[in-house]
This record gives structure tokens, C-alpha cells and sequence, in this order.
């Protein structure tokens, strides 16, 4: 507006008579503002009606003639900002200042902008009124500094609200309030936060139905509610509080959260300070913006708290899934692993990322993957459960395998959860325990069978050599007379052996070095060895202890290197190699002999099962035997490159028991 009319007063100075005055006039009377000019005698030579108003309302005094001088209108301030602004625009320049005027008895903002007019003597003034933009900007910077008390850091809600009324109170001057809340009943109001001396010491306990007292009339009504004197509308305790603080009035507005009042804030006054339309509409607002900023942090309190406990929930479970000791792998029905648990990847081997996303037929056509793939395919296939069991020859080891269909919650998506539980040392044990009581019940009968033939063959011995000393030339008879005896030095070790396999299974295990063991049974195997012109070669260091009966599994690793001897071709060589693997002692006999016959390897530790001629079949067996007794394992193969190799595998004492768990 002053933009506009300065440039009218520019353009029609030169006619500030006659028509060009009029004009100027009209306007002059045009503009919603006040507007004035004033001469350099600092008179007011031009004005509008709105000025001529609000100099009635703000100076009680009525501009009725131009050339009137400035302070007839003006008090002393504005006057003085006047001739101020007056002497700047006349430099050149266009200027404003902020001013505040008693409009009725109430406070105004007003913007005073001034204009220096063409004709270089007057300036021309425009009041504009600001008060409600003022407002409005207060209120945007009540309710953003609200929001950054409510949203920034991470103090509790009790303590944020303690801040914004505290904020709300010392901002617009207010000497004690409280913030009350409906209390989780819904029936009553309950102090939530204090500001003051002593208001918290006297309400603290106090709890407020609907319409007793400001604030539970506030809550009912849903509106503001003012009491001139607080002696007449508390009770006793608001008395003394009142009392105490020497309070006068007090206000109650209400805390709302879009349609609902969840509470009221109350505000307290030493003062008379009465409510105005504008003062209410602002006291409304500003509890609407509390209100909502309270409910919006106790949304985001509520969230984070859910996010807590899921989160929990979520580390609960991810510890739980993998502290289970079976893989367990969930998938979606083409077989992609989408999660697992750490025995699952142990499993697969790599790193979590790594298994992630592949399928369970990319980790190749070897068990268990093989049958897991069609456990998945059979499940996908029928919407049913799936159990298979699984098994890998080359390595000896078996697996359990359970799959079940389940939807995802949220996209009720099918996807499969397969567990998978290895049986190799059960069905280990089981062989072993059935083996055992086979042998038990077949060493029972060898060695009754044996303990009788032992007595004719004690007896046959006697008399060859009574034979031999009664013939009087027993030259013709040496060579028959000495097969006999070798017929029965081998009845003899077979007898032998047959008592030695009935034995009952009687060990004393202590802790000790296989290393020693091999060494006790290299020392005793090497006349067999040098005889049969065949050399051994052990490949061992120092190794954990295990517990072990040293005598027993020295026999153990003579028959083995024995076996391998008988097996040799003359100059060549036998290697008895030893290393430790996972939790194992793992020791091995080699030859490079023909090596077995693949039919015959299920076979070889079977009691009395042999190719070799004048072998009792009993060697193996008994190794066998003596190697079940110290909880291992011993396996028998071919070699790739020829000859064969019998692996024996010993779980490592760890001084709390054996390793693996085994």
C-alpha cells in the first residue's frame, strides 16, 4: 500500500491542487491502512479515514483539519518515531519500524512505513496492521519449539512434558500450572506435571472428576474455563495452594487429541488476567497442539516400545534358532534358502551371505543335499510333510531328514522348514552294539568249541613226540612227522585266536599317546616285515592324548600291520601314518598290494572270512573289535593309485570326556 501511494504522491505532486489533489485524496481513501502525509514543517497535510480512527481508539484525539501538527496527535513515542522515520525517508531511503498501539484497550502490532514524496518536503506514512499476523507466527513458533521439546533427544514423557509447561508458562508470563491427564480409567483427571513453588507439594495427590473443579470443567465442556478468584472454585487443597502463591485467577483449557480431550492444562495467576475472545482462540489452540504433540509422543513412545520388544523377540529367537544343534533350513518350495540357523551353515560351509539365496541342489549331487532338494521337490509337490533319511558312502556318514509346509503370516506365501539330524555315530553305535552282542554270543561258543579242542591237540603233541622217540630210526618219518607238527602249530594259533576273540570285553582305559602304541607295534612287526623282505615306514608326531588300553590296541595295530605284510610284495613297503583331524586321532595302514576285492569289503570284518591261504580270518575281526571297545571307528577302502588302506579313527581325550561328544 505505501509502495502504491508513494508513487501516486510522486506522479501527482505537481498537481496537489485542483484535480490532482482530489485524486491523490482518492487515494488516499482507497487504502485499507492508515495513511498520512506530513510536510517538513512536521505537520499532516494529507490523511485517510482509517488513520483518523485509529488515532480516536489509540490517542483519544481526532485529526479534523490538515496542518495539524504531529504531537496534537501523537503521544510523545510515536511522535518521536514519527519525525525519526520522517528524517531517514528524507535521505532517501524507504523505511519501516515496528510499533505497538492500545487499540481499545488492547495491545496491537503495527508495521510504520514511511516514503519520502516527489516533491521533496513531505513523506508519506502507512500504518499496517500486524497483530494477527504476529499472532500467527507466534503461534508457529509455540508450536515448533512444542514439537522440538516433544521430538528431539530422548528424555521420558513425563519429563518432556514438565519441560513444555514449563516453556508454555514462561513464555506467556503465567506463574504456576499443571498439566492433567485422564488417568487410564478414563473417569478422572490426574496432575501429569507442575510448574511453580509448591503447586506440585499441595496437588500431587488431588484427582479431579468431570466438572469439579476449572480443569474437570474444561474436560466436560470441552471449552475454556476462567475463574476470577481461585478461593472460589477449589477445594481445600487449591485453597492453600492458592493461598500460599497468593494466586488471584487461574484459566483451565483443554488438551485435545483431534476429537477427544485427554486432559486439561491449567494456568495460574498472581494477577486478574482476563480471557479475551483472542487471548481463548490462542490458550485453545496452544492445548489442541499440546494435545496432539502429547498423543502423537505417546504413539512414538508405544511404537518404540513395540519395536523394543520385537526387537527382542528377534534376538530371542535368533540366539534360540541358533542354539538348536540341528540345521534347520527354511526355504521357498524351489529350494532357495531364504534363512538358516549357525548349525545349518556350519553345514554348508562359507559364511552366512554366501549361503543365502542359493539352492539346495547348488551344493552339488553328494548327501545330504541330494535328498534334501527332493524333499523340498516332494513337499512343493504334494502340500504334505516329508521324511527321508539320507546317506553318504564314501564318507560313512547318515542323516535324518524332516521337512514341513508352512505359509508365510504375511503374504501367506508356501515355504518349507527341513531339519536335519545326523545318525552316523548312532548308526555307528548300533552296528557296534549289534556286533557286539553277535560276537559275544558267537566268542561264547569259539571259545567252549576251542577249550575243548585244546586238550586233544595237547594230547596229539604228547604222543608224536612218544611216536618219535619209540621208532628206532626216525629218519624216513622227519618229513611226515614234521608236517603233522605244523598242521598242529596252526590248529594251535588258531585256538589261540578263537580264546583270545571269546574274551569277554574287559579293558582298562587310561590316558596315553597313540604315538607310543604305533611305535610298540612297528618294533614288534618288524621281524615279520624283514622276513618277508618288505620295509615300514611311519609318518606320525606328537599327538593329543586318548583314552585308551595300550596292550590291546598295540594288538590292534600288530594285526593290522601284519595283515598289510602278508598283503606286500617283497620289496616293497608298508606306511603307517598318523595325524590328528576335528577331535580324531586318525591313523592309517597302507600297502601296495593287490589290494581288496571290492566284493569282499563289507565282508573283511567278518569273523573267519578269508582269501588268504592258512589265515584264520579272526585278525580283522578281532581289530575290529578291539577298536569298538575304545569308541572309534575303522574303515577299510582301496587306495586309487592301488593297494589298501584300513583307517581307524580315535576321538581325542579332552579331560572331560572324549571329543564330539562321542
Amino acid at each position: 500500500t505505501l509502495g502504491m501511494t508513494g508513487r501516486a504522491l510522486h506522479l501527482l505532486s505537481p498537481m496537489s491542487s485542483g484535480n490532482g489533489g482530489g485524486l491523490v485524496d482518492a487515494l488516499l481513501e482507497s487504502a485499507h491502512d492508515a495513511m498520512w502525509v506530513v510536510s517538513r514543517e512536521l505537520t499532516v497535510t494529507r490523511f485517510n479515514r482509517v488513520f483518523a480512527r485509529l488515532c480516536a481508539k489509540t490517542f483519544h484525539r481526532t485529526p479534523v483539519r490538515v496542518g495539524i501538527l504531529l504531537g496534537e496527535i501523537f503521544d510523545d513515542p510515536t511522535g518521536e518515531l514519527c519525525v525519526d522515520l520522517y528524517g531517514r525517508a528524507m535521505a532517501g531511503r524507504a523505511v519501516s519500524a515496528d510499533a505497538r498501539f492500545m487499540v481499545e484497550g488492547m495491545s496491537r502490532s503495527y508495521v510504520i512505513g514511511a516514503a519520502a514524496v516527489s516533491d521533496g518536503a513531505s513523506v508519506a506514512f502507512t500504518a499496517h496492521d500486524v497483530t494477527e499476523a504476529a499472532r500467527r507466527a507466534r503461534e508457529d513458533i509455540f508450536e515448533l519449539s512444542l514439537t522440538r521439546l516433544f521430538f528431539e533427544g530422548e528424555k521420558p514423557l513425563a519429563s518432556t512434558i514438565a519441560s513444555a509447561l514449563s516453556y508454555v508458562c514462561q513464555s506467556d508470563e503465567w506463574d504456576g500450572g499443571v498439566i492433567w491427564l485422564v488417568d487410564n480409567s478414563g473417569q478422572a483427571l490426574e496432575v501429569a506435571s507442575t510448574y511453580g513453588e509448591s503447586v506440585r507439594e499441595h496437588l500431587t495427590n488431588v484427582r479431579l472428576e468431570r466438572g469439579h473443579g476449572l480443569p474437570g470443567r474444561a474436560w466436560q465442556d470441552d471449552d475454556i474455563a476462567w475463574a476470577a478468584d481461585l478461593l472460589d472454585e477449589t477445594n481445600v487443597s487449591r485453597a492453600r495452594l492458592s493461598v500460599r502463591m497468593e494466586l488471584h485467577s487461574a484459566v483451565a483449557v483443554p488438551v485435545r487429541d483431534g476429537a477427544r480431550v485427554i486432559g486439561a492444562i491449567e494456568l495460574l495467576s498472581r494477577s486478574m488476567r482476563p480471557i479475551s475472545d483472542v487471548r481463548g482462540r490462542a490458550l485453545l489452540r496452544a492445548g489442541a497442539d499440546l494435545g496432539r504433540l502429547i498423543a502423537r509422543r505417546r504413539d512414538e513412545d508405544e511404537r518404540r516400545r513395540l519395536m523394543g520388544i520385537i526387537e527382542r523377540k528377534g534376538v530371542e529367537w535368533t540366539v534360540t534358532f541358533d542354539a538348536i544343534e540341528l540345521p534347520i533350513f527354511l526355504t521357498i518350495m524351489d529350494g532357495t534358502i531364504r534363512r538358516m540357523n549357525r548349525a545349518a551353515r556350519d553345514l554348508a560351509g562359507g559364511s552366512f551371505a554366501g549361503v543365502i539365496g542359493r539352492t539346495l541342489a547348488s551344493f552339488g549331487e553328494n548327501e545330504p543335499w541330494l535328498t534334501l532338494a527332493r524333499c523340498v521337490e516332494s513337499m512343493r509337490d504334494s502340500g504334505q510333510p516329508c521324511a527321508a533319511q539320507a546317506y553318504h558312502p564314501i564318507d560313512e556318514r547318515s542323516w535324518d531328514i524332516a521337512g514341513n509346509v508352512y505359509r508365510d503370516p504375511e503374504d501367506r506365501s508356501v515355504h518349507a522348514a527341513i531339519a536335519v539330524r545326523e545318525t552316523t555315530m548312532i548308526v555307528h553305535l548300533q552296528e557296534s552294539v549289534r556286533r557286539g552282542e553277535h560276537l559275544a554270543a558267537l566268542g561264547e561258543l569259539v571259545a567252549g568249541v576251542a577249550h575243548e579242542v585244546r586238550n586233544p591237540l595237547f594230547g596229539m603233541q604228547i604222543t608224536l613226540d612218544a611216536l618219535e622217540a619209540a621208532v628206532p630210526d626216525p629218519e624216513p618219518l622227519r618229513e611226515f612227522l614234521q608236517a603233522i607238527r605244523d598242521w598242529l602249530d596252526r590248529l594251535n594259533r588258531l585256538m589261540e585266536n578263537l580264546l583270545d576273540y571269546g574274551k569277554p570285553w574287559s579293558i582298562d582305559l587310561q590316558k596315553g599317546s597313540v604315538g607310543d602304541v604305533l611305535e610298540e607295534a612297528v618294533k614288534g612287526c618288524r621281524p615279520i616285515a624283514d622276513a618277508a623282505r618288505v620295509s615300514l615306514e611311519m609318518q606320525s608326531s606328537a599327538f593329543p592324548h586318548i583314552l585308551m588300553d595300550g596292550s590291546r590296541l598295540t594288538r590292534a595295530f600288530e594285526n593290522l600291520i601284519t595283515n598289510a605284510i602278508q598283503h606286500s610284495p617283497p620289496e616293497n613297503r608298508v606306511i603307517i601314518d598318523a595325524k590328528e583331524d576335528a577331535g580324531f586321532v586318525v591313523c592309517a595302514v597302507r600297502d601296495f598290494g593287490s589290494g581288496f576285492v571290492s566284493a569282499d569289503l563289507p565282508r573283511i570284518f567278518q569273523p573267519f572270512y578269508t582269501k588268504r591261504r592258512g589265515g584264520t580270518g579272526l585278525g580283522l575281526s578281532i581289530v575290529q573289535r578291539i577298536i569298538d571297545e575304545h569308541g572309534g571307528i575303522i574303515h577299510a577302502e582301496n587306495a586309487p593309485d592301488g593297494g589298501a588302506i584300513v583307517t581307524i579313527k580315535l576321538p581325542v581325550y579332552t579331560g572331560r570326556g572324549i571329543s564330539n561328544e562321542q
